[in-house]
C-alpha cells in the first residue's frame, strides 16, 4: 500500500509548505533533513520569486514505511514593507514593518543606523520573528538627540539579503505611550503527553515584569457511551509556563492524551495581565480517566464500603444505613457523612455523622420530693417507675 495517495504544495516568498493527505501518514521531510510531525513540512530560508525543481520529500507512515517523492515548485516574490517607528520612550521605539513571509521564518529582522553614518556602512542587524504578516521589534537604549534609521530584512539560507525601504526614528518628542504585543502561534509538534507552542511578547511603554503561556485542558477528546464525564476542577484548571524573549517556545509535558487544550501568549506589567489570542491543540491518543480509592466509615473508623471510583464521577454508598449503638445518655439516629461527597478527583474517606438524643430528658419534674424514682427498659421503652406509677421520659403518666 502507498504511503502518499495525494499532496497539495502551497508557498510564499520563502516557505514551501506540503500538505500530504494519506491519513496514515505520521511525518514529513526533506531527503537527509529533519523529519517533521504530521502531514506538514515547512521548508524555509527559500529565495523569494525562484523555481525549485524535484526536491526529494520523504513520507513516512505509521507502520514504519517511507516513500521519497520529488516534487517542483515556485516560491512567490518577497513583499516588505518597513513601517513608520513608534517612540514609546525617550530611548526606546517599536520598529514594525509588513511582509508575506510565513511565521515559521526565523532569519528576518531589522537593520538600524545613525541616520548621519556612511552610506556604505553597515548597520546593526536584530532578528525578529514573524506573526500574521507583522514584523515588530524593540530597539532600546537610543539617544534622544539622534535620528536612526532602520529597515527590514530578510536573509536566504544561502546568505543573499533582501530589504525593504528606511524609516526614521526619533525620540526627542515622545509625548505617548504603547501597549506590548502579543500573538499566539499554533502548536508544531503534538504528542500523548506533550505539545511545543510559540508565540510572540513585545513590551510596550514599559517592559514586561513576567511573559510566557497560559494554558488548560478544556475537553476531553473521547466521544461515544464511554466517554469519561466532565470533570471541571481538572479541566479549567489553568497553569502558567515562563518563557523569555520575543519569540516565545515552550514545551508542555505531563499533558492527558486524547484530550482538547487551549492555551495564550500572556505578558504582565506590575499588576496588569495583557493576552494574545487563544489557540487550541489535541493531544494524541485516548484519555483514560484515573481511579480513586474512596472509603465510607462509621463513627469510630469502622470500615463500611472502599471501592474504586472513576474520575468526573459522584461516589456513593450502597450498603446497609450505618448505625451507632446507644449509651447511657444518648440514642443514635444516622445523619449523612463528612465531609460533604463530591466529584472524585482524589483518594478520600467519608464518616457517618449521628443526631444524638438525651435519654433522661423531661423527667425533672417528677423527682421533686422524696419518693424514690426508678429508670427501667419495658418492651423497648425507656420508661421511670416513682412509686406505684409509671412515666415516660418525658413525664408523662402511662398507668
Amino acid at each position: 500500500m502507498p504511503v502518499l495517495s495525494n499532496m497539495n504544495i502551497s508557498s510564499t516568498s520563502n516557505l514551501i509548505s506540503f500538505v500530504a493527505t494519506y491519513t496514515i501518514l505520521v511525518s514529513v521531510g526533506i531527503e537527509g533533513g529533519e523529519q517533521q510531525a504530521g502531514n506538514v513540512l515547512e521548508y524555509i530560508g527559500l529565495e523569494p520569486d525562484s523555481e525549485y525543481k524535484d526536491v526529494p520529500v520523504v513520507l513516512t507512515a505509521n507502520t514504519g514505511e517511507t516513500e521519497t517523492v520529488n516534487v517542483s515548485f515556485t516560491t512567490t516574490a518577497l513583499e516588505l514593507t518597513t513601517k513608520p517607528s513608534k517612540p514609546v520612550s525617550s530611548t526606546t521605539a517599536i520598529l514594525l514593518a509588513e511582509t508575506n513571509m510565513s511565521d515559521a521564518e526565523v532569519s528576518c529582522g531589522f537593520e538600524y543606523k545613525r541616520n548621519d553614518a556612511p552610506a556604505d556602512m553597515d548597520g546593526t542587524k536584530v532578528f525578529c520573528p514573524v506573526a500574521s504578516g507583522q514584523m515588530a521589534g524593540r530597539l532600546k537604549n537610543l539617544k534622544d538627540d539622534v535620528y536612526y534609521k532602520y529597515r527590514a530584512f530578510y536573509q536566504s539560507a544561502a546568505g543573499n539579503m533582501y530589504y525593504g525601504d528606511w524609516q526614521y526614528i526619533f525620540t526627542g518628542d515622545v509625548a505617548v505611550e504603547f501597549d506590548p504585543i502579543l500573538y499566539t502561534y499554533g502548536a508544531t509538534v503534538v504528542r500523548e503527553n506533550e505539545a511545543t507552542i510559540s508565540g510572540y511578547a513585545l513590551a510596550g511603554s514599559e517592559d514586561f515584569t513576567e511573559q510566557g503561556f497560559e494554558y488548560w485542558a478544556e475537553t476531553r477528546a473521547n466521544n461515544g457511551a464511554n466517554a469519561p464525564r466532565r470533570m471541571p476542577a481538572a479541566l479549567n484548571e489553568h497553569f502558567f509556563v515562563q518563557a523569555s524573549g520575543i519569540a516565545l517556545h515552550a514545551t508542555l509535558t505531563d499533558l492527558d492524551a486524547g484530550t482538547v487544550y487551549k492555551y495564550r501568549v500572556y505578558g504582565k506589567v506590575g499588576d496588569q495581565y495583557y493576552y494574545g489570542s487563544e489557540q487550541t491543540f489535541t493531544t494524541q491518543g485516548t484519555y483514560t480517566p484515573p481511579t480513586y480509592t474512596i472509603t465510607f466509615a462509621n463513627w469510630d473508623g469502622t470500615e463500611l464500603q472502599t471501592s474504586q471510583v472513576e474520575e468526573g464521577t459522584l461516589p456513593e454508598y450502597t450498603g446497609a444505613t450505618p448505625e451507632r449503638p446507644e449509651d447511657e445518655q444518648y440514642t443514635y439516629s444516622f445523619n449523612g457523612w463528612t465531609p460533604t461527597i463530591v466529584i472524585a478527583s482524589a483518594d478520600a474517606t467519608y464518616t457517618a455523622t449521628y443526631t444524638a438524643t438525651p435519654k433522661s430528658q423531661g423527667i425533672e419534674d417528677i423527682q421533686g420530693d422524696d419518693v424514690q424514682c426508678t429508670k427501667v427498659l419495658r418492651d423497648g421503652q425507656i420508661v421511670i417507675l416513682r412509686g406505684e406509677k409509671v412515666y415516660s421520659i418525658t413525664g408523662q403518666e402511662v398507668r
